[in-house]
């Protein structure tokens, strides 16, 4: 029963890590900074941005740091409110457990 229960909580943590992952795929057309910022913004800004969500570096870095947030627990900051998105998860979770 205890290692039934172990390989599935490992099953779970690989889907939750592959679709955490997938995240990183931009399948928004263009690129996430001129989505957010919109067509008008300066090349200095959409730089700013970039440099300031680590954008500008390789892959796979975006996706150690990512991870390596999410071990310590830092899901990072939304983009639009500039809240921690832990805050914002947690404010909704009653709700969602609720459910």
């Amino acid at each position: 029963m205890l290692a039934y229960a172990a390989k599935r909580l490992a099953l779970a943590a690989l889907i939750v890590a592959v679709a955490a992952a997938a995240m990183f795929i931009h399948a928004v057309p263009g690129d996430p900074v001129s989505v957010m910022l919109g067509p008008r913004a300066s090349p200095e800004l959409k730089a700013s941005l970039m440099e300031r969500m680590g954008l500008d570096r390789p892959m796979p870095v975006q996706l150690a740091r990512f991870f390596g947030g999410l071990l310590r627990g830092d899901l990072g900051v939304d983009v639009f409110s500039n809240r921690p998105v832990a805050d914002i998860v947690f404010e909704q979770l009653p709700r969602t457990l609720e459910l």
